[in-house]
């Protein structure tokens, strides 16, 4: 038990201050002077990564796609169904599957005026999105670099 009183005496005497050390501290001119030190170097930072930041900004704010995807492409389905599986093509009821004419053929469109009344309606509820993507569109995308699908807000 000595040994340990010992150690914590000894951490508590390495880790407090003099009497000249707290005066220091105290003193308005090393305040001051820590401020103002502080404060160049945020302020040479701020000036030098400024620009930067903001150019990169202004690029996530003003991005456009490529290639769009017309918003007449888009269709919408409302309604529950089961869970597909992580390879839509293998589950036929599943609204995503290529094959199924549910999402394909539906009559309700992204662009309707009705479309976010009816998401509102549906308040937490699932609905499909999907689109086919022509041939053309995708090799266009393909000589463009595009690697990326932006959906926006849907």
């Amino acid at each position: 038990m000595k040994k340990v009183k010992r150690i914590i005496e000894i951490l508590a005497h390495a880790t407090s201050r003099t009497s000249e050390e707290t005066r220091q501290i105290a003193d308005v001119r090393n305040a001051r002077a820590k401020y103002l030190l502080f404060f160049f170097i945020f302020g040479t930072l701020t000036a030098l990564y400024a620009p930067i930041f903001a150019e990169h900004f202004r690029a996530w704010v003003n991005f456009a796609p490529n290639v769009p995807i017309p918003p007449m492409q888009w269709r919408a389905l409302y309604g529950s169904y089961s869970p597909c599986g992580s390879m839509p093509g293998n589950d036929e009821n599943c609204p995503a599957d290529p094959e199924n004419p549910l999402l394909w053929n539906s009559y309700f469109l992204r662009v309707d005026s009705s479309h976010l009344e009816r998401l509102n309606k549906r308040r937490y509820k699932e609905y499909w999105l999907g689109t086919r993507i022509p041939a053309n569109t995708l090799a266009s995308a393909r000589r463009q670099g595009a690697t990326e699908l932006l959906l926006g807000t849907i």
